[in-house]
């Protein structure tokens, strides 16, 4: 059983945690790693070796050999590595990393790596786990999300057992892999992390102001009837309910400021106390906001409709701005691992326009895809709201992966802009970092990749072109650009000359990815005089306010359930071991969501789910008949549903075994929000559920799927079952594919 079990037999029980804390701190000194493995880009870490994470007890071999198609003599040993003060490098200087790029590109150099290590506790303790530069890690064969991009505010609540404990780290990346791994004691009950969304406060306004608070849970029972009071001078006092927490899990709650006496606030900054009350757990803190008069640069925040979580946005005022003068608006996408707040800094500001930077979510985000388009919109309608925008000369732009925002944006909602500015901007994931290494692409049927491609289609601005017919472009690069190459940008330029669009093509000579000439002000990569002057002498024509070509999909994959308010759902009626697993599907999507969305979700049992939650939230089910109540309710009102150990197809049964049927249907006891199943149909079907995530860009899930444990080693070519519903939502043979 996973090691959640025993939590979850406590259920909502109202009390202090049953375990007791780590002591200490535990920095591990050795370690061993495995590897490269070649990765396909944007797969994940399909391909590397299943058989070393499949196994709970897994030790590693030293003498025994693991087949890489990247090292010399095309095999790898576990070998061994010390810490350096904590961190770890793995450089592997005997591969030719030189020679792969010049044949393959970077994706022949993306690669994979394990690395493992075990220790010793005196008892069974909680405690919280900080894994920076790794994709995910197992503990005593738990999976868990980590800490990728090294932010360093993420830290996962984990238990630990007494006597050995086995960690299985998954790294991934380009050539080399740095990390850290260490766990820490996590004595509070409860945290308040540091990764809270805040405003700034402007001068003279008085409008209602959102804050995201992290909260984690350390322990291993839930916490109820959370109290948050926000205090403050200039504040009206703010007291906010959070009803309860799951189990070692992280909620960021929206909280809401009602600010007054704005215009006597004299300092740069105020400070906002905050004490958090729940059982006889108290926590005070206390946070500072930066005070800006309107015309600065400033940050603000709204709450979201998709999740209903605060998000912010950077904004970048005109000069002399006069509050009854309406204003053009450039909307700027930001590239991968940029703030909103700096972007708007590249920027010099006009005596014309506001500069808008949203967020994408995260710095990282989605690519400007998916729920990062979705925040774009999110902010062009709340910059509206606050200040005098007129509509006929708002223009989107954008660096890097932002560049390649602008014509993800700008080619579905070409109606919205006068004009458009994408610099060094990509073009899609399969042309940037080729997919031809993919498991899936060499292995799995062409009628089966369809299904995942027609999805993944609606994600190509390069095929919706024609949608930009009336829409001026203009398309900076630069000429010596070694991260997004200029060919990416000639080939807009090409397909755009062959459609006859209003396009200028500026490519400069010797300039690489991120460049600016000393004798401007601004970032010139972005904030090109020429460039400013092209969007600024443009004005929407309103008449040509229709689209060419339509989105493909149906308007629903498995990702429009989570496109709206939802809860994650575990389901409680089978056995322990099921109910621990259920819980543990839940719990990792519940931290990738905070993670990478910046976002806000609950945990609930199936137990707790009433008619009113039914009716205000998407439904994401974990658990099939036998071990949720809920999909037991509906499973047979389902196209595909499970029967015995089985998933079944309208009449037919798909074959296979110890399969996961993932799927997106309209809840049948709510029809208006949607439920989205992750069912194994067996133990051992529990154990790869989490095997495809729709939660990033490019994931490409249809409406349904489903697979075995192949597709841990061959990728799409283990998925027996795929495809999308027709617009009533019923099996469309000619959208599905049915293997025999």
């Amino acid at each position: 059983m996973c090691q959640y079990g025993a939590a979850l037999m406590l259920m909502l029980a109202a009390g202090l945690p049953d375990l007791s804390v780590l002591d200490d701190t535990i920095q591990i000194q050795h370690w061993y790693y495995c590897g490269p493995f070649s990765l396909g880009a944007r797969e994940g870490v399909i391909g590397m070796s299943p058989d070393i994470e499949i196994d709970p007890h897994y030790t590693p071999d030293t003498t025994e050999e693991y087949v890489s198609m990247l090292t010399p003599g095309g095999t790898v040993r576990w070998q061994s590595i010390i810490p350096d003060h904590g961190k770890i490098e793995i450089v592997y200087e005997m591969i030719p990393w030189d020679t792969l790029q010049d044949y393959y590109g970077v994706a022949g150099i993306s690669c994979g790596t394990y690395a493992y290590s075990d220790f010793y506790c005196a008892k069974r303790v909680r405690a919280l786990v900080s894994a920076q530069g790794v994709s995910s890690f197992k503990l005593n064969g738990c999976n868990h999300p980590a800490d990728p991009y090294k932010d360093g505010f993420f830290f996962v609540p984990v238990i630990l057992d007494s006597g050995l404990n086995r960690v299985l780290l998954k790294l991934s990346g380009y050539t080399s892999h740095h990390f850290s791994f260490m766990i820490i004691p996590g004595k509070a009950p409860l945290y308040v992390v540091n990764d809270i969304t805040k405003p700034d406060i402007i001068r003279k306004e008085t409008s209602l102001l959102w804050l995201g608070i992290p909260l984690l849970n350390a322990t291993d029972t839930w916490i109820r009837d959370i109290r948050i009071q926000i205090g403050s001078t200039f504040f009206n006092e703010t007291i906010h309910h959070v009803p309860l927490i799951a189990p070692f899990c992280a909620m960021k709650v929206p909280v809401a400021l009602n600010a007054h006496n704005t215009a006597e606030i004299a300092d740069d900054s105020v400070e906002i106390t905050l004490n958090i009350t729940a059982y006889d757990i108290s926590i005070d803190t206390s946070l500072w906001l930066y005070v800006k008069d309107g015309y600065e640069a400033h940050v603000r925040t709204f709450v979201s409709s998709i999740d209903n979580s605060c998000q912010y946005y950077a904004v970048l005022p005109p000069d002399d701005y006069q509050v009854n003068t309406d204003y053009a608006l450039i909307m700027t996408c930001h590239g991968a691992g940029v703030r909103a707040e700096n972007q708007v800094k590249a920027y010099t500001q006009k005596d014309w326009a506001f500069v808008v930077a949203p967020t994408n979510r995260r710095q990282y985000g989605f690519d400007w895809q998916d729920w990062g388009r979705l925040d774009f919109l999110e902010v062009l309608q709340d910059i509206k709201a606050h200040y005098r925008i007129d509509e006929n000369r708002v223009y989107c732009s954008g660096h890097s992966m932002g560049g390649h925002g602008v014509w993800h944006i700008a080619t579905m909602h070409p109606d919205l802009f006068a004009a458009i500015a994408p610099s060094a901007g990509w073009t899609s994931f399969q042309l940037y970092i080729p997919w031809f290494l993919q498991k899936s692409e060499i292995f799995a049927h062409p009628d089966l990749l369809a299904h995942r491609n027609v999805v993944l289609r609606d994600d190509n601005p390069l095929i919706h072109l024609q949608n930009l017919k009336d829409v001026p472009i203009y398309i900076l690069q630069g000429g010596a650009d070694d991260n997004v190459p200029p060919i990416q940008a000639r080939m807009f330029a090409k397909y755009l000359d062959m459609l006859g669009c209003d396009y200028v093509y500026n490519e400069v000579p010797d300039k690489g990815h991120w460049w600016d000439f000393d004798s401007t002000p601004g970032v010139d990569c972005v904030n090109l005089d020429e460039m400013m002057d092209f969007l600024r002498k443009h004005i929407r024509q309103p008449q040509k306010e229709k689209r060419a070509i339509e989105p493909l999909t149906a308007g629903h994959t498995v990702k429009y359930a989570y496109y709206s308010p939802f809860i994650l759902v575990y389901g409680t009626i089978g056995d322990s071991t099921s109910t621990s697993r259920n819980f543990q599907q839940a719990r990792y999507q519940s931290f990738v969501w905070w993670y990478r969305a910046n976002g806000f979700c609950t945990i609930l049992p199936d137990t707790l789910i009433t008619e009113a939650i039914m009716g205000k939230y998407n439904l994401i089910l974990f658990g099939n008949p036998r071990t949720n109540s809920l999909v037991a309710r509906i499973n047979n009102k389902l196209p595909l549903h499970i029967e015995a150990d089985h998933v079944v197809a309208g009449r037919k049964v798909v074959p296979g075994y110890d399969q996961c049927l993932i799927a997106v249907y309209p809840n049948p006891l709510h029809r208006e929000r949607l439920v989205c199943l992750f069912s194994p149909t067996s133990h051992a079907a529990e154990k790869i559920i989490g095997a495809f995530n729709p939660l990033y860009s490019g994931s490409g899930l249809p409406d349904f799927i489903v697979y075995d444990c192949a597709v841990l080693k061959y990728g799409w070519a283990g998925v027996s079952a795929a495809g999308l519903f027709d617009r009533d939502w019923k099996l469309d043979p000619q959208n599905s594919y049915m293997g025999e």
